[in-house]
């Protein structure tokens, strides 16, 4: 058995990848790398690889197994990826595709239902709320998702997106969005959505990170971006 556990986040702009020490619970590697998804979806798997095989040399030895959060869901009946704001990953068998490029077992989730379940076992729901029964955490990132704990287990739904809600209206006739609805949730409080709300206050061209170090300079508009 392996004396890590190795997992990995696929985000829309990088990828990351954690080892954990199974004896410490401590995290021992920490590494990213860009996404690169305009590239093209076989350009992601090769930076998967090359992520992993960095880590593998920092550890001192490959993985037997990896798991993987990422954006969207895999279709439990045809088995492919879909609902990803990432879209090179939509249609694809991604965890087929993983095996092979990485000769190991590799297992995907949607990352918010891993963020939510984590925090509900070991985080800050386990810290603060213990006696919780239903938890509801969102991730805002490039894309925008959430995911739904009950009684310590995850909800996924009959088609495996429950929670997703970054495809819901919020503004109607509002800002076009990939999936070919306008004014989703993910076009408004995503990165890149604040990034445009602050330029269309400000006329500047900031990127999230510097909006919230100019909110905390109690700056006009970057307040009322994240507020």
């Amino acid at each position: 058995m392996d004396r890590y556990y190795w997992g990995v986040d696929l985000g829309g702009t990088k990828i990351e990848c954690i080892v954990i020490d199974r004896n410490t619970d401590e995290s021992i590697i920490r590494e990213r790398i860009e996404t690169e998804s305009i590239k093209g979806y076989e350009h992601m798997l090769g930076q998967i690889k090359i992520l992993i095989d960095r880590c593998a040399k920092i550890a001192g030895h490959y993985p037997n197994a990896v798991g993987f959060g990422t954006p969207g869901t895999l279709d439990p009946v045809h088995g492919v990826m879909k609902n990803c704001n990432t879209t090179a990953l939509n249609g694809h068998p991604l965890d087929k595709d993983l095996n092979k490029t990485l000769g190991i077992h590799s297992v995907i989730a949607n990352d918010a239902n891993c963020f939510a379940l984590a925090e509900t076992h070991f985080g800050v729901v386990k810290r603060i709320k213990p006696e919780a029964q239903i938890v509801f955490g969102i991730i805002m990132g490039t894309g925008v998702g959430s995911g739904i704990v009950v009684d310590g287990k995850c909800l996924y739904g009959c088609h495996g997106i429950a929670g997703e809600w970054g495809h819901n209206v919020l503004e109607p006739n509002g800002t076009d969005c990939y999936c070919g609805k306008q004014g989703c949730v993910e076009t408004v409080i995503s990165g890149k959505g604040l990034e445009r709300y602050y330029y269309e206050l400000s006329s500047q061209a900031l990127s999230l990170p510097d909006i919230v170090e100019q909110a905390k300079q109690n700056n006009r508009e970057a307040l009322k971006t994240i507020t």
